[in-house]
């Protein structure tokens, strides 16, 4: 056998590999939309994180007025009961440190990241 010969052999396996390609990719995304409904599925089935505004603060690192603050605005999600307040931790993401810079641009640009 040549080495031309082997090579076209080489390209013709690896073309036959690829034509998997396809159909493993949708076996993976319909696994991925399974997984993705069984997460929210357990997200909705337990309950809620509520902290006092203090508590928030403190897990969130800011200060208490930051946190009645966002509260107000709508950014943080909360629940009244009575007349506390009570800060709706698993609801907050965390923030990546592409958005911190983000934020950071707007603010030395003076545009309010507050909505």
């Amino acid at each position: 056998m040549s080495a031309r010969s082997e090579r076209f052999d080489d390209i013709g396996a690896g073309l036959a590999a690829l034509l998997h390609v396809p159909a493993e990719m949708a076996a993976l995304r319909e696994e991925i939309v399974g997984l993705r409904a069984e997460v929210i599925a357990l997200r909705e089935a337990l309950p809620p994180m509520l902290v006092n505004v203090q508590q928030a603060a403190e897990r969130l690192g800011v200060s208490v007025p930051t946190v009645r603050r966002l509260v107000r605005a709508g950014r943080l999600p909360s629940v009244h009961i009575g007349s506390s307040v009570r800060v709706d931790l698993s609801r907050v993401r965390p923030i990546d440190p592409g958005e911190v810079a983000q934020l950071a641009a707007q603010a030395r640009r003076g545009v309010t990241p507050l909505r």
